[in-house]
């Protein structure tokens, strides 16, 4: 398969990390108190499972539960073989205290950015912005990211060159940000698998929420979107077209948008990131305007995909 050899050339020259919430093996402790690994479940899981028939490759997630936490402490700064046949992967587990984990996903993550994605607030009375979901922000999401992208960073260890990382969804908006910091050259991906909504309906996060979330995603080489209408709304797009200095890509019609920053080379790409950046901040910080909320609802079907390729 032509895929499955280009994939084995690309990593013939970089290592492949891969980073979600839940990994492709999920640890339980059996009644006599032995770890058993089972198949992680959820649709990211699914999807790049299959992967790993072709490619090694390495997995950081979240430990979900007991089994993983043991399994994460057995294995102490080393990764783990996945026990389960067909998969040629190593895990990494990243073990955050209970009362982090759960802000970061059952305060922020969940009932926040998923219901914010799916337009599912009812803008002119939820959401209810208040203490508690500060400091989720603060203590649960930021605190996680850190701790994937820390992960990462030790994964990848001193390795030249630095790899391809591909970090999957809304739980790891940040993570890219702070690898860049400690892998410059590593090949960095973010992909959403949930929509992305309109610039108005994101402006129901405050301010410095979804800055830092513009910023820290613009930090990767690739951010890829599930449709047309993703790309546009991601770039503040469908006010008069595309931002200076952007061309028009093409991209295989079902498979999602691609919207890549350039493979970084020296100063001129990593202006471009800055100059992107720059676009998605300003959109991030502009004032709430009440008729942009119902703007990009009518994404639907794409015929043809296509994404905005910034420098080209």
């Amino acid at each position: 398969m032509k895929l499955v050899e280009l994939c084995r050339e690309l990593q013939a020259r970089r290592r492949l990390i891969l980073a979600s919430n839940r990994g492709p093996v999920e640890y339980h402790l059996t009644e006599d108190g032995r770890l058993q690994g089972r198949r992680g479940s959820g649709g990211v899981v699914t999807a790049l499972s299959a992967v790993s028939q072709y490619v090694e490759l390495s997995w950081i997630a979240s430990a979900m539960g007991e089994g993983d936490r043991r399994a994460a402490e057995e294995a102490g700064d080393a990764h783990i073989k996945s026990p389960l046949p067909g998969q040629n992967l190593y895990l990494r587990f990243v073990v955050s205290p209970r009362s982090t984990y759960h802000k970061y996903y059952n305060v922020f993550c969940n009932p926040l950015l998923w219901f914010l994605q799916h337009y599912m607030w009812n803008s002119p009375h939820t959401p209810n912005i208040n203490a508690v979901v500060y400091d989720a922000w603060h203590n649960g999401y930021v605190a996680v990211n850190k701790a994937i992208a820390e992960a990462v960073i030790r994964e990848a260890g001193s390795i030249e060159p630095a790899p391809f990382v591909m970090l999957h969804d809304y739980h790891l908006y940040l993570a890219a940000g702070y690898i860049r910091q400690e892998l410059p050259t590593a090949v960095l991906q973010h992909f959403t698998h949930i929509p992305w909504p309109a610039p108005g309906y994101w402006r129901l996060l405050p301010s410095v929420m979804r800055t830092e979330v513009c910023q820290k995603l613009c930090a990767n080489d690739i951010v890829g979107l599930q449709t047309r209408q993703d790309v546009r709304n991601f770039l503040g797009g469908g006010r008069g077209g595309p931002p200076a200095g952007y061309g028009l890509v093409g991209w295989a019609p079902d498979h999602g948008e691609v919207l890549p920053n350039l493979y970084r080379r020296g100063r001129a790409a990593a202006d471009c990131a800055l100059l992107q950046s720059a676009r998605v901040r300003g959109e991030a910080e502009a004032p709430l305007r009440r008729d942009d909320l119902g703007e990009g609802r009518q994404g639907g079907a794409q015929q043809e995909h296509r994404a905005w390729l910034p420098g080209l």
